[in-house]
């Protein structure tokens, strides 16, 4: 017996239901990649069993400011240093225009 297709929205909104996520104002605007790594990041947080900062670095949890250091540094690591890393095509037809205030 084959069981009945769930989609990834309802699997969303079901991880939503069971983890008691409050979701952001700007959810909708959010690629389902991006939905689920809140979703997870929300998990994580919620598997703490402390915010002391003493039993926060025990148990492995990076600050934001750390992880991109440590992101910063395994670049470096990497290529050696950041004018080394090399470009990313993009694209360069559209014109910037600073906002007028």
């Amino acid at each position: 017996m084959t069981e009945p297709f769930i989609s990834d929205e309802d699997q969303i909104s079901q991880m939503i239901i069971d983890y008691n996520i409050t979701i952001p104002k700007n959810w909708d605007e959010y690629r389902t990649a991006q939905r689920l790594e809140f979703i997870a990041h929300r998990m994580l947080l919620d598997g703490r069993t402390s915010t002391k900062h003493s039993d926060m670095k025990e148990e492995g949890w990076l600050s934001n400011s750390q992880l991109e250091r440590r992101r910063r540094r395994e670049v470096l690591s990497s290529f050696g240093s950041l004018d080394e890393v090399p470009p990313k095509r993009g694209v360069f037809s559209r014109v910037y225009r600073k906002k007028q205030d």
